[in-house]
């Protein structure tokens, strides 16, 4: 079997996932402008941040689809499922995916209120004993999107303690009540970023949160905060958050995922003093992408045994 993983960015995940599969199996990369040629003669698509559409999969051989993780915005599903298409992702629940974005959303907002640009640069001019920075102590934190990686940075945020509240569409448990100290919906955003002065943005990309962080929610905020982005960069509305850190609505934006991946290093986004960028990490740590390659080999060898692969998103 031939397993094409759909970027060679990510280098750990492709190499991970070939050294648990049997031999034999031909694990290979490709890049974006070779990617319609070596899909016809993949059986298993990873499809990371390509567009995997009808046209792709006519075009192929392929029996399974994949995702390196849970997001699955990029895939025709309604087209794989005409096709007879396995399409399956791996969820972060238990994958250390989830608990490694949270840990990974902490050091963004750690470093937007400590500032090491500011550091690096009174390292430079041999200064001590600056630039002043805040705390996370103490300030009230929303977490729009309290999926599993909501919930895990709603546990790693309490030691700080932090007033954290919860954003959702769908109802919480009562457990999941219990990790937050205010929630509402959607339609409760606006009113509930009169006091927020962290925003951590972890829900998924979908039709209705695409661009669903705009002007108007970050308008409503009345004194300002900080932006954390781990989720999909389509979430925040880009003019918006341009608009709002030269306004001085956003105090300070850290993101580790963007509108195009990779992002132009001459954006003026990135040149903004108040921004802290890195490039889509939060979940690439060993536990977590070594437990990610295992799963995904497992689903392999299950689709090749006739089988249908584990989280399989949808039946025919």
């Amino acid at each position: 079997m031939r397993v094409l993983f759909c970027s060679e960015h990510f280098p750990k995940a492709r190499e991970y996932t070939a050294e648990v599969l049997p031999p034999g199996m031909d694990v290979v990369s490709c890049r974006q402008e070779d990617f319609r040629e070596k899909a016809r003669d993949a059986d298993v698509i990873v499809p990371f941040m390509f567009r995997i559409t009808r046209e792709v999969m006519e075009g192929s051989r392929v029996k399974l689809i994949n995702q390196y993780g849970a997001g699955l915005e990029g895939v025709d599903i309604e087209a794989a499922t005409e096709l007879k298409i396995f399409v399956a992702n791996i969820p972060s629940h238990d994958t250390g995916n989830a608990l490694s974005v949270a840990e990974h959303a902490i050091f963004l907002a750690l470093s937007l209120f400590r500032k090491p640009r500011e550091m690096e640069r009174s390292l430079r001019e041999m200064k001590i004993g600056f630039p002043i920075g805040e705390t996370l102590w103490g300030k009230t934190c929303l977490i729009y999107g309290f999926g599993n990686i909501g919930k895990c940075l709603a546990e790693r945020l309490r030691p700080f303690q932090t007033k954290i509240l919860g954003v959702r569409r769908s109802p919480l448990t009562d457990g999941e009540k219990k990790l937050l100290d205010g929630w509402g919906t959607p339609a409760d955003l606006k009113e509930m970023m009169k006091e927020v002065d962290l925003l951590f943005v972890c829900a998924p990309l979908t039709d209705e949160t695409r661009d669903s962080i705009d002007e108007a929610v970050i308008g409503s905020s009345g004194k300002g905060f900080s932006l954390v982005n781990v989720s999909r960069g389509g979430v925040v509305k880009y003019s918006a958050l341009l608009d709002g850190l030269r306004e001085g609505k956003v105090k300070g934006a850290g993101l580790d995922v963007f509108w195009e991946e990779p992002f132009p290093p001459d954006d003026p986004l990135l040149a903004h003093p108040a921004v802290v960028a890195t490039p889509h990490v939060g979940g690439v740590t060993e536990i977590s992408y070594r437990t990610m390659a295992e799963r995904l080999a497992r689903n392999i060898l299950r689709v090749r045994d006739g089988l249908p692969p584990e989280n399989w998103v949808n039946p025919f």
